[in-house]
């Protein structure tokens, strides 16, 4: 029970911690929290990746890394240099997903995907991202919601808050047209 409890309080808090917090009576995303590195961001094109990648400050980009969807990593994929090399580099060791450009690749499906006016890509130094869990997991047992069915009901409750404390400078994403 608890590590499904963990597992699905983890997935709910990635979602607002990723993508879709706004910072009101939630945590503030990593989404909302970036600057502006590149509009027009083409996912299929190089040049985008490299623009995207000096939009940080080269201070840090010494921790920098990628946050993309996974639908993004298969894109990137099936770009290759004028070398006809992939500018993707797996990594062999299994259950990572690799580098692009020298940088380590961290997905989140919380990204949104490819689209119209879509922040499809961040990179930065992510490690500028605070998480603060307020109190311990409270869990909640009702034997009374589910009787017909001879079920018990279980909540798990955790207060948590995030925010970027980086200068706006570390973070970036790649937004499309």
């Amino acid at each position: 029970l608890a590590r499904k409890l963990g597992e699905r309080i983890g997935r709910a808090q990635e979602a607002d911690f990723v993508a879709n917090g706004t910072g009101s009576g939630q945590p503030k995303s990593l989404v909302a929290c970036a600057s502006s590195g590149v509009t027009g961001f083409d996912p299929t094109s190089i040049d985008s990746w490299i623009s995207l990648e000096h939009s940080v400050d080269p201070i840090y980009r010494q921790n920098a890394k990628w946050l993309m969807h996974d639908s993004t990593l298969a894109i990137i994929k099936k770009i290759k240099a004028t070398t006809n090399q992939p500018i993707f580099m797996p990594d062999f060791v299994h259950g990572t997903p690799g580098t692009l450009l020298g940088y380590e690749i961290v997905i989140s499906n919380s990204m949104p995907t490819n689209g119209t006016t879509k922040k499809i890509a961040m990179f930065g130094d992510l490690s500028q991202y605070l998480i603060r869990d307020v109190g311990q997991v409270e869990l909640l047992r009702s034997d009374d919601r589910y009787f017909e069915y001879n079920q018990t009901a279980f909540l798990a409750i955790l207060r948590s808050d995030g925010n970027f404390v980086g200068p706006s400078t570390a973070l970036t994403y790649g937004q499309t047209t």
